[in-house]
This record gives structure tokens, C-alpha cells and sequence, in this order.
């Protein structure tokens, strides 16, 4: 998942820090659901120059939650998404039609050669 389609700098551990680095966000809901000890954040959730980051550096991390992140580039997305979808379908349908012109041409054909 490194590699393939997320540029993600090496140091990310978590699965889920591609995500929250791709869609610059951190938590589900916010910041606010890390409780480390010393009061840092993961480094996923830290903007990309200023690694690591702490909660009282308010300027130092993203401050929206995933959920809405990745709401936002789903409705983002959709139309793209739906393009292809509805592509794939039309591919599909012109394959059955002519599937069942085959079909027929064949059965027609077979008919055919019983009265020659």
C-alpha cells in the first residue's frame, strides 16, 4: 500500500497513517482522541515540515477528523466514480446483446442446415 498509490514518507507505522496523511487529517473525530503522555500526536497527523508535533502547537497538526475527510473526498470522487461504473454497465450490455445475436445466429443456423 506504500508504494502503489499513496506517496507516504518512511517513519509512518499505523495502518491507518496513509489514510490520515493522504487526506490530511488526524483521529476519527479530531485530535482531540490521542492521549499521549507527553502530549505529541503521530506523525501522520503532523503537517508535512513540522515533524514531530505537539497538541499545544496548535498550528503544527491537522485539526479535522477522517471521517469527515474522507466523507468530503468520497462526494469528491463520486462523480468520477459513477462514470465508470455506468461505463463498465454499458460494456456489459452491449456484450450480452451481442452474446444473444450469436446465439440466435447459430440456432437460426442450425434450422437452417435441417431444410437444405
Amino acid at each position: 500500500m506504500r508504494g502503489a498509490f499513496l506517496h507516504v514518507p518512511p517513519g509512518l507505522g499505523s495502518s491507518s497513517d496513509p489514510v490520515t496523511f493522504q487526506l490530511h487529517c488526524c483521529g476519527l473525530n479530531g485530535p482531540d482522541e490521542y492521549k499521549y503522555a507527553n502530549g505529541s500526536l503521530p506523525n501522520s497527523c503532523c503537517l508535512e515540515e513540522v515533524r514531530p508535533c505537539m497538541k499545544r502547537e496548535y498550528e503544527s497538526y491537522y485539526h479535522n477528523g477522517c471521517v469527515s475527510a474522507l466523507y468530503e473526498f468520497m462526494v469528491d470522487k463520486s462523480k468520477v466514480f459513477g462514470a465508470v461504473v455506468l461505463g463498465i454497465a454499458l460494456v456489459e450490455l452491449f456484450g450480452a446483446f451481442f452474446a444473444f445475436c450469436l446465439v440466435s445466429s447459430v440456432k437460426n443456423s442450425y434450422r437452417r442446415s435441417l431444410y437444405a
